[in-house]
């Protein structure tokens, strides 16, 4: 009898332990969405194998080896700070290779942009000499994934652009890391754990 009383209460125990470790869990879960600096995702365009080499060979010649993969383009909003620290919505690109970047995520910053229409988050695939498909055609043709903030001031975000500051511009590169990581997990797309930082 004794022994019954002891297992019924070790299983309620573990049912309420059970319980508490769910909900626990589920909350964390929603703490994590809510404290996330991704906003939303938009795909803005697809570039083929075919079209991916074509415009490799015009713009690299023979330096840049032929892909194998299909691109995915993807125009990012998320969370930052501008430089009085204040919170803002800033828009940038987002390539994914089909099949999985498994040589990790690169992280492209633009160099001087004076038409808002080649900021990173504009190009859809099409070819426009923009850095943005320069950094495209190099990178995500090479089994990498390639995010590419469009800074203060431009894109989407219409405050004034800091050009001169580079700790704000930067700040724009490193809040766009976790949303791109986690557009690729809800596109199923695997990215390695691997980070590079290019460009300006």
């Amino acid at each position: 009898m004794k022994n019954r009383t002891l297992v019924s209460a070790m299983c309620l125990f573990l049912a309420f332990l059970a319980v508490f470790v769910e909900a626990a869990t589920a909350q964390n879960s929603k703490l994590a969405t809510v404290n996330s600096n991704f906003i939303s995702s938009t795909r803005s365009g697809t570039m083929s194998v075919a079209q991916v080499n074509q415009l490799i060979r015009k713009k690299f010649g023979n330096s840049v080896s032929p892909t194998a993969q299909a691109l995915d383009l993807y125009k990012v909003n998320y969370r930052s700070q501008d430089e009085r620290n204040r919170p803002v919505v800033l828009s940038g690109l987002v390539v994914l290779p089909r099949g999985g970047a498994p040589n990790g995520l690169v992280i492209f910053n633009h160099g001087t942009i004076v038409n808002s229409a080649f900021a990173p988050s504009r190009f859809t695939g099409k070819s426009n000499d923009s850095d943005a498909q320069m950094a495209t055609l190099a990178f995500a043709s090479g089994g990498y994934a390639v995010a590419m903030p469009d800074y203060l001031g431009l894109g989407d975000n219409k405050g004034a652009h800091p050009y001169p500051l580079g700790a704000i511009n930067s700040r724009s590169a490193v809040d766009i890391i976790e949303p791109a990581r986690a557009l690729a997990k809800r596109q199923n797309t695997e990215v390695g754990s691997r980070l590079f930082v290019s460009g300006y």
